[in-house]
């Protein structure tokens, strides 16, 4: 076997040793009703997110499905599905590779969140049902018990997603919750550049609650806006630091 080849095996090898963790997970899960395209998007996506997968690395369909345990099918449908999503780029000479995302397309989609993210937090207090409510404390109770940064980063992605559809803006949310996905890589990586950030969130996230449950729309929008700061300090940081380390 060549050098290339054995460098392509041993990278094929970690790839599925990578998403076995990511399957235990969702299938342990006998609550989840997924269709196998939902099932390789969430194993996919988990590895991404878990940085088991980097920006610029290939995601091999044959390597996916077999550890996946499914078809080629569903796992195609699911890149597809990711690559609308921004996580991942679909190249006509490299196949499926995980995406990079730049400092202007961080700064620019950060903007438009700061934007977008004050109106949707307003409509949320003055929309949101008691029994929405209930489920988002309900998720806030279960983020913190988490202590590992990359399953915070993803139950995150599903509390603020689900806060966002209570807006009953569904325009507003088809433009916030894709461009917040798109951030959910590098959001993954800035967050662990912040001391104490996963409590210092569930404060924030305690904070906009209250708002939301005392139907304060005021409250609400600078809760959201509080909580975006550290974040975006936080992308500000990490491509300085890069410059820097390139000098």
């Amino acid at each position: 076997m060549t050098m290339s080849a054995r460098k392509v095996a041993a990278q094929s090898d970690a790839t599925l040793t990578d998403f076995a963790g990511a399957v235990k997970h969702l299938r342990s899960d006998s609550s989840r009703r997924q269709t196998l395209k939902q099932f390789a998007r969430e194993g996919i996506l988990a590895a991404i997110l878990a940085g088991k997968v980097k920006p610029g690395e290939k995601l091999l369909q044959k390597d996916l499905a077999e550890g996946l345990g499914i078809s080629i099918t569903p796992v195609r449908e699911a890149l597809n599905e990711l690559s609308a999503e921004g996580f991942v780029h679909l190249d006509p000479h490299r196949g499926a590779v995980v995406r990079k995302m730049s400092e202007e397309e961080m700064i620019e989609t950060t903007s438009i969140l700061a934007a977008l993210i004050p109106l949707s937090a307003k409509l949320m207090a003055e929309n949101i049902t008691e029994a929405e409510l209930e489920h988002a404390v309900a998720l806030q109770d279960e983020l913190e018990q988490i202590t590992d940064v990359t399953e915070f980063v993803r139950l995150n992605r599903v509390f603020h997603n689900f806060l966002t559809n209570c807006a009953r803006a569904p325009r507003l949310s088809g433009i916030i919750n894709p461009l917040r996905d798109s951030q959910s890589v590098m959001l993954n990586i800035t967050v662990r550049t912040i001391d104490n950030r996963l409590s210092q969130a569930n404060r924030e996230h305690r904070a906009l609650l209250a708002a939301l449950a005392a139907r304060d729309p005021e409250a609400a929008m600078a809760a959201m806006v509080e909580h975006a700061k550290p974040n975006r300090e936080a992308v500000r940081k990490f491509f300085g630091d890069r410059e820097k380390s390139l000098d």
